[in-house]
């Protein structure tokens, strides 16, 4: 599992499935951890909805060497500390964002990430 294991217990479970089995809603606090400072942080970012925010996290998809690697946590990697470094947004937050995003990303899309929960 490359999602934090510390942190898990208090992701909000039914939220995030709730957010992956609905339609995507363009409305940045529609995804679960992403509250109104956050969703500040990823307007300052350039970031004004959902589909650029999947998009991306999508966009670390190509910038990574396949060969002998864990693609899922290369990916999860390079979006968290994107998340972290760059947009600001803080550590619980950002592995719920995660989680939610790439289980929508993996249901829209099987097979472009592979995901371990």
């Amino acid at each position: 599992m490359f999602f934090n294991d510390n942190l898990n217990d208090s992701i909000p479970e039914d939220k995030i499935a709730y957010f992956i089995m609905s339609p995507i809603n363009s409305n940045l606090c529609s995804v679960p951890g992403v509250s109104e400072r956050n969703k500040n942080c990823f307007i300052d970012y350039g970031i004004v909805n959902t589909y650029q925010l999947f998009s991306l996290l999508m966009s670390f998809n190509n910038k990574i060497n396949t060969e002998d690697k864990d693609i899922s946590s290369e990916i999860y990697s390079k979006s968290y500390q994107t998340l972290k470094d760059n947009i600001k947004i803080n550590e619980f937050d950002i592995d719920v964002i995660l989680k939610s995003c790439f289980g929508k990303i993996d249901c829209i899309m099987p097979g472009f990430i592979d995901m371990v929960y």
